[in-house]
């Protein structure tokens, strides 16, 4: 149709008729086509809070970032369907309403940040800083990448996100808690349960029958989703890694000493120097400058504990390393002093302390002749990632590979441009396993897993910069979708399963009939029929061999009662019966007591600032266009 236009046109009589043509197209758009059309395309606002609006396009980056980072959380690429059960469309919705509604907010205070403090603040992300600790551009532009964003939407993002948090802040803070919150709350968590049980192994039910044909299909009816085959992609690779490029390396002894000058910072290469120390926190510098003074009289740090009521047992931070010490200033001031001396007041994240050194540790540091060979790998993986030969090379194979893709070449052409070997992968699904579901060796790993799911057929992908440095470069020759399987392909997985769900159903009927027995008043070990009877001490954060479900059943029944739970890993089941529930109490001028109450503090913050989220989006007024939303997050299938 496009060369006969083009013939058309070289000819006087066909220009006059495309100039009729083409004048009619455009009047009857001026009349109803463009006007409509410009009407469906400004139409993207999702929700509206006050007078910020959320738009389609940041809904979608939003949502397909909490989609990937579920994904790879949970190792198994999440549906749409999936996601929307998990409410992960009602998670991103709300929080971009959150966040709008303290964007307005900051406008109506006027609050503002220099372009300059921004980018201090940015510098010093941990996300952003090398294998030095000092920022890294390359690794900079990597995440911004990764999240789908350029440098100007990040530092907008980055001023909004400064901006909110000064004012949540403000209104959060840290109120304290009062006195029978926190004691509910440390009972809540310290609370110590003694257990006796019993587990019911598998092996109890002996031999499970297997289902006839009608069963295990009526079975994997009412399961198929459980065995739904994965979507699958057909990858081409060309990767640049550092350790394959050809440049002759030699690790010098300058190169091992900071490699070692760092092992000895982190305490990797022996025992680093201890610290034991003591701590006495007042409320303000003032009272911190009268107890200096009192002990510069002649008052021991003892009798200043003693004064404050505070044991020696609650006073000492234990005996710790630099890099151990909760408080950078207390680390500080510690390791500044002599045994046994004592410190002028320190600011600390709690008040103002006086802190005594008890006793010093000198540790033992590995000697660097001894430690030297043992570094050799850890200096060449160094200067893989920093050598200017290394990234010279690869400027110059990222130069010429994009050369040729400018040029229209595919990877398979590019690659010996440049010297290199193209891998393919025939089947790659979204938790980095092939069709025999085993792991895919990829360079970059998750990294470049990810990409490649974010990515689709025909798309130009840019080069991946990984971690060490090394370039990958992919294009998606297929993909295979996302599938029910037969039975016939499943059977395996279907019978384990049936096995599993029957073990699991004849063991809860024998535990459920043995603690109907214990609670009529028989003993545990009279109902164990043989089975060794345990003893377990608890708590809600570590249940031990019981698992968390175990955990949280041995917690929710009565000392002196009884009741059953399944054990992870498919080890069977316990029956259980709680002889006796302690818990700790608080005190409140004990380090433990401080830190506990600045923790529930926080979390009290954080709720005041959820209410006055939710009364500033009821004042400014929030409205979320449902149809919208759908069709904002409806093209990330996930599958």
């Amino acid at each position: 149709m496009l060369d006969g236009i083009r013939k058309a046109a070289n000819n006087w009589l066909g220009r006059i008729v495309l100039t009729i043509i083409m004048g009619v197209l455009i009047l009857s758009f001026a009349i109803w086509g463009i006007g409509d059309m410009l009407r469906v395309q400004g139409n993207t606002a999702v929700a509206t809070v006050g007078k910020t609006v959320i738009d389609a396009e940041q809904v979608r980056r939003t949502y397909t970032n909490a989609l990937d980072d579920l994904s790879q959380r949970s190792r198994t690429r999440v549906t749409t369907e999936q996601a929307k059960a998990y409410g992960l469309d009602r998670q991103v919705i709300a929080r971009l309403v959150s966040e709008a509604a303290l964007d307005q907010k900051a406008k109506d205070f006027g609050l503002n940040l220099a372009d300059e403090d921004v980018a201090r603040i940015t510098m010093a992300e941990p996300a952003f800083k090398g294998p030095s600790g000092q920022f890294d551009r390359v690794r900079f532009y990597d995440v911004l990448r990764q999240a789908g964003m350029n440098e100007a939407m990040f530092f907008n993002e980055q001023k909004r996100s400064l901006l909110r948090r000064t004012i949540a802040s403000a209104v959060g803070g840290e109120p304290p808690p009062p006195q029978v919150l926190l004691d509910a709350a440390y009972r809540y968590l310290t609370e110590e349960r003694t257990l006796s049980y019993i587990v019911l192994p598998p092996s109890l039910l002996g031999e499970i029958a297997a289902p006839d044909e009608a069963a295990l299909k009526s079975f994997f009816e009412g399961r198929k989703g459980d065995f739904r085959a994965p979507e699958y992609r057909k990858v081409t690779l060309l990767s640049a890694l550092p350790s394959e490029i050809g440049v002759d390396l030699t690790v010098t002894e300058a190169d091992l000493r900071r490699v070692y000058d760092r092992g000895i910072a982190a305490g990797q290469l022996g025992s680093p120097s201890k610290r034991e120390v003591l701590q006495i926190l007042y409320a303000n510098e003032a009272e911190a400058k009268a107890a200096a003074e009192k002990l510069a009289a002649g008052t021991s740090f003892e009798a200043l504990m003693e004064a404050k009521g505070i044991k020696p047992a609650d006073a000492n931070l234990g005996l710790k390393a630099r890099r151990e010490f909760a408080d950078p200033a207390v680390a500080e001031a510690s390791f500044a002093l002599d045994e046994g001396q004592v410190s002028a007041p320190v600011k600390t994240g709690f008040g103002y302390a006086l802190i005594k050194v008890a006793r010093i540790d000198a540790g033992s540091e590995v000697p660097f002749d001894t430690a030297k060979d043992s570094l050799g790998e850890l200096a060449k993986a160094e200067k893989l990632r920093s050598d200017p030969k290394i990234q010279n090379r690869l400027d110059e194979i990222q130069k010429k590979v994009e050369e040729a893709k400018i040029a229209g070449k595919a990877l398979a052409e590019a690659a010996p441009l440049v010297g290199l070997a193209l891998r393919s992968i025939d089947a790659l699904d979204a938790t980095g396993r092939d069709k025999a579901g085993k792991p895919v060796s990829l360079p970059g790993s998750e990294e470049t897993l990810k990409a490649i799911y974010q990515s689709d057929i025909g798309l130009d992908n840019e080069a991946l910069r990984l971690k060490d440095g090394g370039l990958v470069w992919f294009e998606i020759a297929a993909v295979e979708a996302a599938r029910e399987r037969t039975l016939d392909e499943a059977k395996a997985e279907v019978l384990a399963k049936w096995r599993s769900e029957e073990v699991a159903r004849g063991l809860a009927a024998r535990a459920e009939a043995l603690v109907k027995r214990i609670e009529a008043g028989e003993a545990l070990a009279a109902v164990a029929e043989g089975v060794e009877v345990k003893t377990a001490k608890v708590t809600r954060q570590n249940g031990g061999a019981l698992g968390a479900i175990g955990t949280g059943a041995a917690f929710a029944v009565a000392p002196g009662k009884a009741t059953s739970a399944s054990l992870p890993s498919d080890q069977g089941r316990v029956v259980l019966k709680v002889d006796e529930s302690r818990a700790s109490p608080l005190d409140p001028a004990s380090g433990v007591g401080l830190q506990f109450k600045k923790q529930l503090g926080e979390q009290l913050g954080e709720d005041l600032v959820t209410q006055y989220i939710q009364r500033v989006q009821s004042e400014l007024g929030t409205k979320i266009d449902q149809r919208m939303l759908q069709n904002a997050i409806g093209g990330n299938s996930g599958s």
